[in-house]
């Protein structure tokens, strides 16, 4: 597959703890992940749905871990790409599920995590999260090889100063799918190299790295197949797209119009039928 002229680099993760690595090193700390197993359901109506299991080893005392999940992005072309991201859920091993926040810090989905027991441990975290508007679809005249739909993503993220030790990822296609290809890419963020051992069965593809990932390295993949299966995004997906990413145009002229209604109703001073005479004196009493 040539490599195509669009990255579009979904679910990049930067997974670190609170302090920043010299100050865990400098404390006898240090955050590994020792298994970053992904699954990634793409539904025909283009809608994936994404299940992270992270092995974490905790050296040293820790509260927990952050998830930086980008939602826009920059295209090779110029141009801007947003997905919606949707966080489910985030359990432990056993499914309880963890104390976490999820905010929006620019261009990044930030999720912390309170991992209870993190000290001289190994406890898993499991991420749960849809994504929408995160599929691209290729044309003949797109100066494509050969008309597809595509997924392009990756999976660990190159932003962290952590190593991990293994990492593998399924992606699941709906069943009618044809003419599955796929590709991988290990190394830091640009690399070209593929470290990477992967397998086609049908409408399943599986990856799996067969070296450790060092600092800032990490693993995409690309999943293409013939399209006609994958609905492409109607026009009510991307008005409704368009909506949630300019919401907040509108409500300066929402507040304003809330306020001046309220200010109709309460603020103004009352209509009398007679004049107010002032006194200077205290009433009697």
């Amino acid at each position: 597959m040539k490599r195509l002229t669009l990255v579009l680099c979904l679910a990049i993760s930067a997974i670190a703890a609170a302090s920043t690595a010299d100050d865990a090193a400098a404390q006898g700390r240090k955050l590994t992940i020792t298994m970053f197993d992904a699954s990634y359901n793409v539904t025909a109506d283009g809608v994936i749905y994404v299940r992270e299991r992270i092995t974490f080893r905790f050296d040293g005392s820790w509260n927990g871990v952050y998830r930086w999940i980008p939602f826009k992005y920059q295209l090779t072309d110029g141009g801007k790409h947003q997905v919606y991201i949707d966080v489910e859920s985030v359990t432990d091993g056993a499914g309880n599920s963890l104390r976490n926040e999820v905010k929006r810090e620019g261009a990044l989905v930030k999720i912390k995590t309170w991992v209870p027991g993190a000290h001289d441990a190994t406890h898993t975290v499991i991420y749960h999260y849809k994504v929408e508007n995160g599929l691209r679809f290729f044309d003949d005249d797109d100066g494509m090889e050969w008309a597809h739909d595509e997924l392009y993503w990756n999976v660990t993220g190159d932003e962290w100063e952590l190593e991990i030790a293994r990492a593998q990822a399924t992606v699941n296609l709906p069943a009618e799918v044809s003419g599955v290809r796929a590709t991988a890419y290990s190394g830091r963020r640009g690399a070209t190299g593929s470290d990477v051992e992967q397998f086609i069965s049908g409408n399943t593809v599986n990856f799996e790295t067969n070296r450790r990932l060092g600092y800032r390295e990490g693993l995409t993949i690309v999943v293409g197949w013939d399209p006609g299966i994958v609905a492409r995004p109607g026009a009510i997906a991307r008005t409704r797209w368009l909506l949630t990413r300019f919401l907040f145009l509108p409500l300066p002229l929402i507040a304003f119009f809330a306020m001046f209604r309220l200010w109709r109703k309460k603020g103004r001073d009352p209509e009398l039928d007679r004049s107010i005479m002032p006194q200077y004196e205290a009433p009697e009493g």
